[in-house]
């Protein structure tokens, strides 16, 4: 469940979200999708 926005920057967006089934907070970074970066790893 996502919490709040903690960060972003050129490669995507950071959240705090809390996980369902133990209720531990986490951070989940969505990498943005760019053409230029397609072939690299993460």
């Amino acid at each position: 469940m996502v919490e709040r926005i903690v960060g972003h920057g050129s490669f995507g967006v950071i959240f705090q979200e809390k996980c369902l089934k133990t209720g531990e907070t986490v951070a989940i970074k969505k990498v943005l999708q760019d053409k230029r970066y397609e072939n690299c790893e993460l």
